[in-house]
């Protein structure tokens, strides 16, 4: 969707970059759980993205930090996150 608005740049189409990415970094696919939608609900964000707050608690139920570039994400109380 990023790449669609012309907010992310990729030098190839979005199918070779994402393999490439998988292929050099330790990434895993978190999916959409019950769990993870549960917690969506109690999460309260700047955005008005709902893909921002699944991207929030994905990382809240799996303890992970979000690397994000998003200063909405960055400025949100309680969001472990990272610049990226």
């Amino acid at each position: 969707m990023l790449i669609r608005k012309g907010r992310i740049r990729i030098e190839t189409g979005f199918d070779a970059w994402l393999e490439t990415a998988f292929a050099r970094l330790p990434l895993q696919s978190a999916p959409l759980t019950f769990e993870i939608a549960q917690r969506s609900l109690g999460i309260e964000l700047a955005t008005r993205d709902p893909a921002d707050t699944f991207l929030v608690a994905t990382a809240l139920v799996h303890d992970l930090v979000l690397v994000t570039a998003d200063r909405l994400l960055l400025d949100a109380s309680g969001v472990p996150t990272r610049r990226g």
